[in-house]
This record gives C-alpha cells, sequence and structure tokens, in this order.
C-alpha cells in the first residue's frame, strides 16, 4: 500500500516546561510531530492521545534544538492532543504536527539523519534511504524566516519563526535521496530527517477449490 499525505497542523509557540495543541488526524495510520526549542532544552517525551510517541531523531545545533517523534500502529483518528514534555524550562517550544497513510505499522522509522549549514538561503539535506517507495520526513529549522519548498520538497507546515514540516511528496527509490528549502535570506539551518517506510505488501496464497 503506497504512502499518502492525510493531514498536518501547525501547533504554534508555547514555553516552559511542555506545550500541547489539538491534531485532528482525519485518517492517518502514522501521527509524526516535530519540536523546535531553545538549545540544551530536549524533549522527553510526546504523546498524541496519551499514547506515547517513539523518536526518529534530534540535533541540538545552530542555536535551536530540533527533533521529530514518530507513533504508527493505527494511531487514533479525529482530533486528540499532542503533548510536549521538555527536559528544562524553555523560551519558546514550537511544534508542528503531520499524518500519513499506507505506512509500515510495525517498523516505520527506517534511516535517519542530522545536518546543519551555518549561512545559506539555499540548504539541501542529503541522505541514504533504505529501502523502496518510502517517504522522506523532514523537520527544519532556519534563522532567517519562512522556509519555502525547494526542488522535489513539499511544505506541509511552515511558520513565521522559521521552522517547517515537509517531506519527499511522493515515493522515492533506495539510495541517495534529498530534500531542498529555501530562504529570503542567507542563514543557519537545523536539519532533521527520517525515512518513513511503506506498508508491507500482504499475499494471500491462492486456494485451489476442486469442482465435482
Amino acid at each position: 500500500m503506497a504512502i499518502a499525505f492525510d493531514s498536518s497542523v501547525d501547533g504554534g509557540r508555547g514555553n516552559g516546561v511542555s506545550h500541547s495543541y489539538d491534531f485532528d488526524n482525519s485518517a492517518g495510520d502514522c501521527v509524526v510531530v516535530n519540536v523546535h526549542s531553545q538549545t540544551g532544552r530536549t524533549v522527553t517525551g510526546i504523546t498524541y492521545n496519551t499514547v506515547p510517541m517513539a523518536k526518529a531523531a534530534e540535533n541540538d545545533a545552530a542555536g535551536v534544538y530540533n527533533t521529530i517523534f514518530v507513533l504508527a500502529d493505527n494511531p487514533a483518528t479525529g482530533t486528540n492532543e499532542v503533548v510536549i514534555t521538555m527536559s528544562a524550562s524553555s523560551t519558546f517550544i514550537d511544534s508542528q504536527a503531520a499524518s500519513y497513510t499506507g505506512t509500515d505499522q510495525d517498523d516505520p522509522i527506517k534511516a535517519s539523519d542530522t545536518s546543519t549549514d551555518p549561512s545559506t538561503d539555499d540548504f539541501t539535506e542529503t541522505f541514504t534511504t533504505e529501502e523502496e517507495n518510502s517517504w522522506v520526513v523532514w523537520s527544519v529549522d532556519n534563522n532567517d524566516g519562512v522556509a519555502t519548498a525547494g526542488t522535489d520538497t513539499t511544505s506541509r507546515e511552515s511558520d513565521a519563526n522559521g521552522h517547517a514540516i515537509m517531506d519527499s511528496g511522493a515515493a522515492r527509490a533506495s539510495g541517495s535521496n534529498s530534500v531542498n528549502a529555501t530562504t529570503a535570506g542567507s542563514t543557519n539551518w537545523n536539519s532533521v530527517v527520517f525515512e518513513l517506510a511503506e506498508a508491507a505488501v500482504t499475499f494471500v496464497p491462492q486456494t485451489n477449490i476442486i469442482l465435482t
């Protein structure tokens, strides 16, 4: 079953040791949540509809902490609460969420990577995916402002503070893959990316029926 985008939301800005917001997961079988916060303040946990999510990757660099968490195994549909808990009080906690259908329910997180760039207005994250037909899901941060999706990249949510959740917008072949974003001016970038695996195809053996 091919992966498809389902729904997304900008969770706004909070501060302190926690931040929460509602996300309407229309029909997704996988929910992805990113968080951008003050450097040195890490995420200790995220829940969606009270169910703990798994961390795909994190990067504390370029003056900001950036992470992605994932919940597969048929998360609740409809409007439910995302709750983020921090290791210490942060002056800002920005978050966005997206959901997808057709994902691997047992092992959705394959390859992941992080990177930074100290000064560019055109940033590309390149990493190696492991499986055919996966999607690349990307949490990206910059210090300039709104990030615009570039080559072979689709923006799901992008805020004025330079935080965005983007993806490949389509299935990718295994091997070297890239996502790209641009800003109006040259700036620092903090990138966290992971490979979202497609659901395995189940083959039902044919039963021979003998008519007498």
